[in-house]
């Protein structure tokens, strides 16, 4: 992942990552039949009337990462697939995918740098 991120491309910051993300994963719903119930980002911290996303550092690099979590309903098969598609573009990891039925659980990280 650092060598995506900090290879011949310019470095992602994690804010614009996560917003990104979660733009995506909402807006790729609507195109594709699915039905997002719970869209969840990673742990908040509170301070000082501030409330911010706990980033986790990823051992060895300056790569800083949030978990997101996907819980939803799809119409057909092709639909979830191409919502997995679209996820599979984004600057993240896929961490668990759990299929029941026409639900959907998704488990995500998002890596980018500091500010």
């Amino acid at each position: 992942m650092k060598a995506i991120l900090h290879g011949g491309e310019t470095a992602v910051v994690l804010d614009r990552a996560v917003e990104e993300t979660v733009y995506t994963l909402q807006h790729a719903k609507l195109e594709d039949r699915v039905m997002v119930s719970t869209l969840a980002t990673g742990t908040m911290a509170k301070s000082a009337g501030h409330t911010t996303l706990q980033a986790m550092p990823v051992g060895g690099t300056d790569l800083l990462s949030v978990s997101v979590n996907v819980r939803g309903t799809y119409a057909d098969y092709a639909g979830l697939t191409d919502y997995l598609t679209t996820v599979r573009k984004l600057p993240v990891s896929l961490t668990r995918l759990k299929i029941e039925g026409t639900a959907f659980e998704l488990s995500l990280t998002v890596f980018g740098i500091a500010k």
